[in-house]
């Protein structure tokens, strides 16, 4: 990846890290929260915003955590009654292992970008993560009960995913950039080469 293609994804995340940063300001009652205010010297917006490479289906250490992505698949018919016909969809399932100081953490938003061939970039969308995640029991994104991703909790690892709308005719050349999910601004940051495969349906839309 060229200096000038990791500048544009630093910026990029750099602005979906703002958003974390701007969600969690004012909020301090209840369980312990994410610190997702990440310092100018992070890993994002220093230059070097992707240190690391993992594979698909292996552990890849962000820092406070271990991140293992275990599917990657384009889903049409996602459970869900929002209005998003004009896109596709690629869903991807992952566990992660919480390794900090604190029993439990509650986390706003997810740190991960999606880029496919072409160069352009997506944010996850939250509403259709939230019923993806659902739908098949992925805990971890049922969310936090004040609106944010969900909790994770100490050495326990914890199933997520993350549902993203991309233009309906993409089908190959994605890669998932990723930073710690409980301390953006630390650690390293990950790129992770996914092939997503299309999603078996059965009887009543079921996937087998």
């Amino acid at each position: 990846m060229s200096m000038s293609r990791q500048a544009i994804i630093a910026g990029f995340l750099v602005l979906v890290l703002g958003v974390i940063v701007l969600d969690a300001i004012g909020v301090g009652n209840g369980d312990e929260r994410a610190d997702t205010r990440a310092p100018s010297s992070s890993s994002a917006a220093s230059g070097r915003p992707y240190n690391k490479v993992c594979l698909f289906n292996m552990e890849c250490d962000l820092g406070q955590g271990i991140l293992t992505v275990q599917e990657a698949h384009f889903t049409h018919h996602p459970d869900t009654d929002l209005d998003v016909s004009a896109g596709g969809f690629v869903a991807v399932e992952f566990t992660y292992e919480y390794t900090g100081s604190l029993g439990s953490v509650d986390v706003r938003r997810l740190p991960f970008v999606l880029e496919d061939g072409g160069g352009d970039l997506y944010e996850y969308d939250p509403s259709l993560t939230r019923e993806y995640a659902m739908s098949r029991g992925l805990i971890m994104a049922y969310g936090d009960g004040d609106g944010g991703y969900g909790t994770v909790h100490y050495e326990l690892s914890m199933p997520g995913a993350a549902v993203f709308v991309v233009p309906a005719d993409l089908r190959e050349d994605f890669t998932l950039h990723a930073v710690d999910v409980v301390n953006p601004g630390s650690g390293d940051a990950a790129r992770i080469e996914l092939t997503p495969e299309e999603e078996e349906q059965g009887p009543g839309g079921d996937r087998h």
